[in-house]
């Protein structure tokens, strides 16, 4: 980056690095930073257990294809195989899927104190 552009090296590093970075972690933290503004005092409600049951499943679905994979891996008559059991029988990308799950979760606790306003977190 520095050697293409060595006289605007300053203004295009701050633009694609760090002013791309801020944006995308205001995105992703939104539903976070709703759930804290308008979280309504009274505990939690039916929505926020549903939201905390979904991002169980999507973490649960991100480790149960990571260690099927790595118990796949560990065997060496699976060498050059590609895994198609488990989880990697829905997903290609277990982890990727268990993680976008995770987020809706996030969100639904988010929509749950009134931070409906916040559905990026699932899009990032």
């Amino acid at each position: 980056m520095r050697k293409k552009r060595p006289r605007s090296f300053w203004w295009f590093s701050f633009f694609q690095v760090f002013l791309l970075q801020s944006v995308l972690l205001w995105l992703v933290a939104a539903p976070i930073a709703g759930a804290m503004a308008g979280r309504p005092a009274g505990g939690l409600n039916a929505l926020d257990y549903i939201g905390i049951a979904v991002w169980v499943f999507g973490f649960a679905w991100e480790i149960a294809g990571d260690t099927q994979l790595a118990v796949f891996k560990r065997d060496p008559a699976n060498k050059g195989k590609v895994m198609q059991t488990g989880a990697w029988r829905y997903t290609r990308h277990p982890n990727y899927f268990g993680e976008a799950v995770l987020w809706w979760g996030v969100w639904l606790v988010a929509a749950a104190a009134h931070g409906y306003w916040s559905p990026t977190a699932p899009w990032s």
